[in-house]
Parts: structure tokens; C-alpha cells; sequence
């Protein structure tokens, strides 16, 4: 299941978050990891990413689902974690909208950076930690880069049946009063501004970049086990 922002978030938006990762991240990148082991393994995983400190957890109770939108036009990087707080309020409102779940907090924003040859093999982002008795729900992709300048790199769902079908799992939607064909909503997804909010279980993937450089952010929210 997924529920999409198409162009939610503006473009200058988009380059000032990739800008300030940039500058504030690049010396923390690393190689993507596997699961809570750690594992690195490039045939199934090749990622750059690094993660936005955050320092004040912001709970679910906290958060206004309109105020930090990018229609307000002074939200900003660091300060008050706007952008965290500009994320996380996707999540809610797509949690709010369709899928109804009970979310405790959110764990720290990822920024990702795919460049040629880089890609994200078939995975769930669902873990399960017995100890506290909760679980991923909810993850979110925000796609950052300007879709001309890359190629490849769509974010893709398992639809259940064939795993390399060209609509990449997505179905058909209504945007703005006009629906739009599997096709149509895939390139949706993928374009600068767009934010994808899907259940952690679902297995997903980020096909290999042909040229140019992907930049993205990802968060996930934790609750209580399902029952």
C-alpha cells in the first residue's frame, strides 16, 4: 500500500535540502548497510547515505500537519528541525488519510545518495524489536534530484505477481480531478518533489542509475506491534 504527494515539496526547496545535506553531511557518508547486522554487500545494495542528526526526538503529538508544508515560505534546514518537521508531516497526514496506524516517533531522517551503477536491491524496511514491542510501520521516500538530470532510479513495488513489470508494482490514481495510468503514476513518484509513503512490509526497490546522481530522503516511524 502507498499513498502519494505528487510534487509536494517545491524545487528550490528540493536543491536547498540537497545543498545543506551536502555541505553539513559530506564528511559522514558511508556505505549502506543490510539490515540490523550491518552487513555490507554491494551485489545487493549500493548506497551513499548519511543520517540528519536530531537531536530533539519530535513526537507525533508535536507536530502540525499543515504549519511546515511548502507553501510557508521561511521554513529552513536547521533551525527548530524544519526539515524534520517538513517530513515527518507527510507521514501523518498519509497516516491520518489512508492508513491508520499507531506511531509512537519517528526514527532519524536518511539522506541517500545513488550515483551511476548504484542501486537497492528487493527489501522490506520492516523490523521488529521483541524487547519493546514495536515495529516499523511506515516509511516515506522524498525524491531530491531533478528527474533530468539522472536516469534510472525509480523507486518500484512487488505487485504480488511479476516482479519486473514496467508500471513497477504502482496502480492507477487521481491527481487534481485527472487519473493517471500505472505508467503515468510511476513517473509520478519518481519526480523532484514527490513523496511516496508506503507500509514498511511492502517489498520495494530502487532500480540501478544509468547516469547522473539521485538524491533522496528517507524516514521511517516505529509503534506498536500489530496485532
Amino acid at each position: 500500500m502507498f499513498y502519494i504527494f505528487p510534487q509536494a515539496i517545491r524545487k528550490e526547496d528540493c536543491e536547498h535540502i540537497i545543498s545543506e545535506c551536502l555541505v553539513n553531511l559530506e564528511d559522514q557518508f558511508q556505505e549502506a548497510v543490510i539490515d540490523k547486522e550491518a552487513i555490507i554487500d554491494p551485489s545487493f545494495r549500493k548506497t551513499d547515505v548519511a543520517f540528519l542528526n536530531n537531536s530533539s526526538p519530535i513526537q507525533t503529538n508535536k507536530i502540525s500537519l499543515f504549519d511546515n508544508h511548502p507553501e510557508h515560505k521561511n521554513w529552513y534546514f536547521e533551525g527548530d528541525n524544519k526539515i524534520n518537521k517538513l517530513v515527518y508531516s507527510y507521514v501523518m497526514e498519509a497516516n491520518k488519510l489512508f492508513f491508520n496506524y499507531n506511531i509512537d516517533y519517528f526514527e532519524p531522517l536518511q539522506f541517500a545518495r545513488y550515483q551511476k551503477d548504484y542501486f537497492y536491491d528487493w527489501h522490506q524496511d520492516f523490523l521488529l524489536d521483541p524487547n519493546n514491542h514495536e515495529s516499523r510501520k511506515l516509511s516515506l521516500s522524498l525524491s531530491l534530484s531533478d528527474r533530468d538530470t539522472y536516469e534510472g532510479g525509480y523507486l518500484e513495488f512487488f505487485n504480488g505477481r511479476n516482479i519486473d513489470n514496467k508500471y513497477g508494482g504502482y496502480t492507477e490514481i487521481v491527481v487534481n480531478g485527472t487519473k493517471l495510468t500505472k505508467a503515468e503514476t510511476r513517473e509520478q513518484a519518481s519526480l523532484q518533489g514527490s513523496v511516496v509513503v508506503f507500509d514498511s512490509r511492502d517489498w520495494h526497490r530502487v532500480t540501478p542509475i544509468i547516469k547522473g546522481t539521485r538524491y533522496s530522503l528517507t524516514c521511517w516511524t516505529v509503534g506498536p506491534n500489530l496485532r
